[in-house]
């Protein structure tokens, strides 16, 4: 009995020492392993492709003493929720009456942008909008028109007006992009900054499009608000943004 306790004490002790023997080499090959793989480099940050276009944005809310939008600096909170509040300072405005056929004339710090038909006889009146289920009048719409730079810092520039409305006068968040004009070894901008000044005031003569009217909504009678569109009375010249 005493040689089976002997031999049992033996082979306890040989199976101990090859467990830590084994143990050790399995940590030194993980270690290894871990000095041959390169250590994971912070992810580089996505390179922003550069661009001369000049992007403006304001927030607007209707004045109530007349067919203009005042334009007032937009802010957002932690969430990127929009603050179109009254309480800032007025930065510009928009009239739809300083063109003729509902043609908007943005005046933002010094800078005017007038809009202008994309082409003769264009039978949207240079008005494109986007209703919400493509239901005039729904909200919330889009309104895009080509604007080019008349005075001011962004004079000769030439480029697009949205206007993104939230609800029946309640305002929205109007983004303005323009590209610097060109120089003289380049193509001159989109229809020419004189060309696109002289189409934002002077009215077309073929395209048939609806006048302001007093209330603020365009229409050749006033009255077009539930008035169902025709050839010659475009969907996207029914109300202002």
């Amino acid at each position: 009995m005493r040689q089976l306790g002997i031999a049992a004490f033996w082979l306890s002790l040989v199976a101990l020492v090859g467990t830590l023997v084994l143990g050790g080499s399995a940590r030194a090959s993980l270690l290894g392993l871990q000095d041959a793989t390169p250590a994971a480099s912070p992810a580089a940050e996505a390179a922003v492709p550069e661009t001369d276009a000049i992007t403006l944005v304001a927030s607007y809310l209707p004045d109530p003493a007349g067919d203009t939008l005042i334009l007032r600096p937009i802010e957002t909170d932690e969430d990127l929720i929009a603050d179109l509040t009254d309480a800032d300072d007025e930065e510009g405005r928009v009239d739809f009456a300083a063109i003729g056929d509902g043609l908007p004339r943005i005046t933002l710090d010094d800078s005017t942008f007038d809009s202008y038909l994309r082409y003769e006889g264009d039978p949207e009146g240079g008005l494109r909008w986007t209703w919400f289920f493509d239901a005039p009048g729904t909200r919330p719409a889009t309104l895009v028109v080509q604007v080019a730079g008349t005075g001011g810092t962004y004079n000769g520039y030439n480029g697009t007006a949205t206007f993104v409305s939230r609800a029946e006068d309640a305002g929205g968040v109007l983004v303005i992009v323009v590209n610097p004009p060109e120089d003289d070894t380049g193509t001159p901008a989109a229809g020419g900054a004189d060309d696109a000044a002289v189409d934002a005031t002077a009215p077309a003569t073929d395209a048939t499009t609806p006048t302001t009217d007093d209330t603020g909504d365009t229409g050749d009678t006033g009255d077009t608000d539930d008035a169902a569109p025709t050839d010659e009375t475009p969907v996207g010249t029914i109300r202002r943004p």
